[in-house]
């Protein structure tokens, strides 16, 4: 995984009724899109990133990583959504 900021605290828990909490790496600040996507485009690039299977037997497909790039690229594009 890569950071953009690296946590300086991994874990804070209390369970204390009166100050409940539970964070992991909370000062930590992480690209979502670059880990789980970006990446990958160099190596895996024409490798299949996703496989799904809809609610009828011939509905059906995948992604490989290059077209999801280029699906979340224009989804984030479209302002109309």
């Amino acid at each position: 995984m890569d950071w953009m900021t690296q946590p300086t605290t991994i874990k804070d828990v209390s369970f204390d009724k009166a100050d409940f909490r539970i964070r992991w790496f909370e000062d930590g600040v992480l690209n979502v899109a670059w880990n789980c996507l970006d990446r990958h485009l160099e190596m895996r690039g024409d490798q299949t990133a996703i496989l799904w299977e809809g609610d009828e037997p011939t509905q059906s497909g995948g992604l490989t990583y290059r077209e999801l790039h280029a699906e979340v690229c224009r989804m984030s594009a479209d302002v109309s959504l």
